[in-house]
Protein backbone atom coordinates (compact mmCIF):
# COMPACT_ATOMS: atom_id res chain seq x y z
CA UNK A 1 0.00 0.00 0.00
CA UNK A 2 1.55 3.68 -0.66
CA UNK A 3 2.34 6.11 1.75
CA UNK A 4 1.38 9.42 1.35
CA UNK A 5 3.78 12.64 1.08
CA UNK A 6 2.29 14.85 3.62
CA UNK A 7 3.90 18.01 1.63
CA UNK A 8 2.61 17.02 -1.98
CA UNK A 9 -0.61 14.77 -0.88
CA UNK A 10 1.14 12.35 -3.64
CA UNK A 11 1.35 8.64 -2.77
CA UNK A 12 5.26 7.47 -2.44
CA UNK A 13 5.97 3.68 -2.36
CA UNK A 14 7.64 2.30 0.26
CA UNK A 15 10.01 -0.79 0.31
CA UNK A 16 11.74 -2.33 2.91
CA UNK A 17 15.53 -3.86 2.80
CA UNK A 18 16.00 -7.02 4.50
CA UNK A 19 19.87 -7.96 5.73
CA UNK A 20 20.73 -11.25 6.49
CA UNK A 21 22.05 -11.93 9.76
CA UNK A 22 24.05 -15.59 10.23
CA UNK A 23 24.99 -17.12 13.33
CA UNK A 24 28.57 -18.46 13.74
CA UNK A 25 28.03 -21.34 11.87
CA UNK A 26 26.76 -19.43 9.47
CA UNK A 27 23.20 -20.47 9.47
CA UNK A 28 20.41 -17.52 8.34
CA UNK A 29 18.99 -16.54 12.16
CA UNK A 30 16.90 -13.63 10.86
CA UNK A 31 16.66 -10.35 8.70
CA UNK A 32 17.18 -6.45 9.89
CA UNK A 33 15.01 -4.42 8.15
CA UNK A 34 15.62 -1.30 6.53
CA UNK A 35 13.31 1.49 5.10
CA UNK A 36 14.27 1.92 1.07
CA UNK A 37 13.83 5.66 -0.24
CA UNK A 38 11.59 6.09 -3.17
CA UNK A 39 14.70 6.75 -5.21
CA UNK A 40 15.74 2.89 -4.48
CA UNK A 41 18.61 3.65 -2.36
CA UNK A 42 19.09 1.99 1.43
CA UNK A 43 19.61 3.45 4.24
CA UNK A 44 21.96 1.32 6.06
CA UNK A 45 24.15 4.35 7.85
CA UNK A 46 21.42 6.05 8.91
CA UNK A 47 18.19 4.04 8.74
CA UNK A 48 13.98 5.54 8.02
CA UNK A 49 13.94 3.98 11.72
CA UNK A 50 10.01 5.56 12.29
CA UNK A 51 8.91 4.00 8.54
CA UNK A 52 9.68 0.51 8.51
CA UNK A 53 6.95 -0.82 11.13
CA UNK A 54 4.02 1.89 9.83
CA UNK A 55 5.02 0.80 6.63
CA UNK A 56 4.44 -2.90 7.79
CA UNK A 57 0.96 -2.08 9.40
CA UNK A 58 -0.25 -0.03 6.26
CA UNK A 59 0.50 -3.13 4.13
CA UNK A 60 -3.01 -5.02 5.35
CA UNK A 61 -0.65 -7.96 6.13
CA UNK A 62 0.87 -8.18 2.84
CA UNK A 63 3.96 -6.90 3.35
CA UNK A 64 4.40 -8.21 6.92
CA UNK A 65 3.75 -11.70 5.13
CA UNK A 66 6.82 -11.27 2.84
CA UNK A 67 9.37 -9.84 5.42
CA UNK A 68 8.58 -12.81 7.92
CA UNK A 69 8.66 -15.75 5.59
CA UNK A 70 10.74 -18.79 6.44
CA UNK A 71 10.11 -17.81 10.03
CA UNK A 72 13.45 -16.07 10.49
CA UNK A 73 13.72 -13.27 13.36
CA UNK A 74 12.80 -9.86 11.99
CA UNK A 75 15.39 -7.01 13.50
CA UNK A 76 14.05 -3.70 12.99
CA UNK A 77 15.27 -0.39 14.76
CA UNK A 78 12.95 2.03 16.28
CA UNK A 79 12.88 5.74 17.26
CA UNK A 80 11.35 7.81 20.38
CA UNK A 81 8.27 8.08 18.04
CA UNK A 82 7.84 4.81 17.25
CA UNK A 83 7.66 3.45 20.90
CA UNK A 84 5.17 6.33 21.73
CA UNK A 85 2.89 5.57 18.57
CA UNK A 86 3.55 1.44 19.55
CA UNK A 87 4.36 1.25 15.50
CA UNK A 88 6.46 -2.06 16.52
CA UNK A 89 2.82 -3.77 17.29
CA UNK A 90 2.22 -4.18 13.94
CA UNK A 91 5.23 -7.36 13.88
CA UNK A 92 4.49 -10.30 16.03
CA UNK A 93 6.35 -9.88 19.27
CA UNK A 94 7.57 -13.82 19.30
CA UNK A 95 9.42 -13.32 15.82
CA UNK A 96 10.38 -9.78 16.38
CA UNK A 97 14.00 -8.18 17.99
CA UNK A 98 13.04 -4.08 18.55
CA UNK A 99 16.72 -2.54 18.09
CA UNK A 100 17.28 0.35 20.68
CA UNK A 101 19.71 2.96 20.22
CA UNK A 102 21.74 4.12 23.13
CA UNK A 103 20.75 8.05 22.46
CA UNK A 104 17.43 7.34 21.75
CA UNK A 105 17.40 5.04 25.82
CA UNK A 106 18.30 8.08 27.41
CA UNK A 107 14.51 9.19 27.68
CA UNK A 108 12.84 8.30 30.70
CA UNK A 109 9.69 7.78 28.51
CA UNK A 110 11.42 5.58 25.68
CA UNK A 111 13.17 3.56 29.30
CA UNK A 112 9.35 2.68 30.48
CA UNK A 113 8.30 2.06 26.75
CA UNK A 114 11.27 -0.83 26.28
CA UNK A 115 10.33 -2.23 29.17
CA UNK A 116 6.64 -2.59 28.17
CA UNK A 117 7.93 -4.23 24.74
CA UNK A 118 9.88 -6.83 26.73
CA UNK A 119 7.08 -7.75 29.22
CA UNK A 120 4.75 -8.14 25.91
CA UNK A 121 7.04 -10.29 24.56
CA UNK A 122 9.67 -8.35 22.33
CA UNK A 123 13.36 -9.26 22.35
CA UNK A 124 15.45 -6.29 22.79
CA UNK A 125 18.45 -5.16 21.40
CA UNK A 126 21.25 -2.75 21.58
CA UNK A 127 22.50 -1.29 18.60
CA UNK A 128 26.15 0.09 19.40
CA UNK A 129 27.30 -0.79 22.60
CA UNK A 130 29.51 1.33 24.56
CA UNK A 131 29.27 0.30 27.96
CA UNK A 132 28.05 3.85 29.38
CA UNK A 133 27.16 3.83 32.60
CA UNK A 134 23.86 5.58 31.51
CA UNK A 135 22.64 2.21 29.34
CA UNK A 136 23.43 0.17 32.40
CA UNK A 137 19.09 -1.06 32.39
CA UNK A 138 19.31 -1.17 28.48
CA UNK A 139 21.98 -3.66 28.65
CA UNK A 140 20.80 -5.72 31.50
CA UNK A 141 17.41 -5.99 30.02
CA UNK A 142 18.72 -6.80 26.23
CA UNK A 143 18.61 -10.49 24.70
CA UNK A 144 20.94 -8.94 22.22
CA UNK A 145 23.93 -6.71 22.21
CA UNK A 146 25.29 -5.18 19.17
CA UNK A 147 28.82 -4.41 18.65
CA UNK A 148 29.85 -2.14 15.41
CA UNK A 149 32.82 -3.70 13.96
CA UNK A 150 33.69 -1.63 10.97
CA UNK A 151 36.92 -0.37 10.92
CA UNK A 152 37.79 -1.89 14.29
CA UNK A 153 40.74 -3.60 14.72
CA UNK A 154 41.45 -6.93 16.50
CA UNK A 155 42.61 -5.68 20.12
CA UNK A 156 39.46 -2.59 20.29
CA UNK A 157 37.29 -5.86 19.35
CA UNK A 158 38.48 -7.86 22.23
CA UNK A 159 38.14 -5.09 24.89
CA UNK A 160 34.20 -4.24 23.87
CA UNK A 161 33.46 -7.64 23.36
CA UNK A 162 35.44 -8.46 26.95
CA UNK A 163 32.99 -5.06 28.49
CA UNK A 164 29.71 -6.67 26.86
CA UNK A 165 30.10 -9.96 28.54
CA UNK A 166 29.55 -9.41 31.90
CA UNK A 167 25.45 -8.83 30.92
CA UNK A 168 23.61 -12.21 29.72
CA UNK A 169 22.82 -11.32 26.24
CA UNK A 170 24.38 -12.59 22.78
CA UNK A 171 26.52 -10.64 21.12
CA UNK A 172 25.97 -9.48 17.62
CA UNK A 173 28.72 -8.23 15.15
CA UNK A 174 26.91 -5.27 13.07
CA UNK A 175 28.81 -3.86 9.94
CA UNK A 176 30.94 -6.93 9.46
CA UNK A 177 32.06 -6.09 5.63
CA UNK A 178 33.51 -9.35 4.30
CA UNK A 179 34.71 -12.67 4.86
CA UNK A 180 38.03 -12.02 6.59
CA UNK A 181 36.30 -9.67 9.34
CA UNK A 182 33.16 -12.14 9.77
CA UNK A 183 36.41 -14.62 10.55
CA UNK A 184 37.76 -12.59 12.96
CA UNK A 185 35.09 -11.51 14.71
CA UNK A 186 33.67 -16.06 14.78
CA UNK A 187 37.06 -16.32 16.51
CA UNK A 188 36.72 -13.50 19.14
CA UNK A 189 33.97 -14.90 20.03
CA UNK A 190 30.71 -13.25 18.66
CA UNK A 191 27.48 -15.01 18.04
CA UNK A 192 25.40 -12.91 15.33
CA UNK A 193 27.05 -11.67 12.51
CA UNK A 194 24.98 -8.84 10.27
CA UNK A 195 26.53 -6.80 7.18
CA UNK A 196 27.90 -7.30 3.56
CA UNK A 197 30.18 -9.95 4.20
CA UNK A 198 27.52 -12.83 3.00
CA UNK A 199 24.98 -11.71 0.37
CA UNK A 200 23.48 -7.95 -0.60
CA UNK A 201 19.94 -7.05 1.30
CA UNK A 202 17.16 -7.95 -0.69
CA UNK A 203 14.11 -5.32 -1.44
CA UNK A 204 10.42 -5.92 -0.73
CA UNK A 205 8.18 -3.39 -2.09
CA UNK A 206 4.69 -2.90 -0.03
Amino acid sequence: MPKKDSASSKPVSVSVARQAIFDKSRRLWGFELFCVSPSGETSFDNPLVEDVATSIASSAGIGLKKITARKKRVVINISEKGLVDKQVYALPPEQTTVLVAENVYRNESVQQGVDQLKADGFQIAVTDFSGSEDCERLYVNSDIIGISVQNSTPEKLTAVLEAAKKYRAIPMARLVEDADLFSVCQEKGFELFQGAFSKAPDIVSL
